[in-house]
């Protein structure tokens, strides 16, 4: 999960605002707001299995 995590915001970031000299940091702001979200959406997997 994690290293799916580090390439999704990686290419994602690429992307959107290409390689430059910000890339690094650009990307670990991406991955920090991932990894704030992620165990939000594991709660909600759990409560949507549970419902179903």
């Amino acid at each position: 999960m994690t290293v799916i995590g580090d390439l999704l915001t990686g290419v994602m970031t690429y992307m959107n605002v290409g390689y430059s000299d910000t890339f690094f940091i650009d990307w670990s702001r991406a991955l920090l707001a991932a990894y704030a979200i992620m165990p939000i959406g594991f709660l909600l997997m759990g409560l949507v299995k549970k419902i179903y």
